[in-house]
């Protein structure tokens, strides 16, 4: 006799919901395991020569009023 029944995989890629939790955690492991790249400055490194500056390619989301880049914080 053959077994019919569908796989766990298969069971939930048919629900909406596990697609999108799953798809949720595995950005969220990627997230982490690139964060070095994504944010190479030290949380609190200061640089006040830096300070308001715009978005720019150094700092994505530009820097606060004492030069911290805000995408690391």
């Amino acid at each position: 006799m053959a077994d019919k029944k569908p796989g766990f995989l298969r069971k939930m890629l048919r629900r909406k919901e596990a697609v999108i939790g799953a798809s949720i955690l595995i950005i969220l492991a990627l997230l982490a395991i690139f964060a070095p790249v994504i944010s190479p400055y030290p949380y609190a490194q200061m640089n006040i020569r830096e300070a308001f500056q715009g978005p720019s390619m150094a700092h994505p989301l530009g820097t606060d009023n004492l030069g911290r880049d805000l995408l690391s914080r």
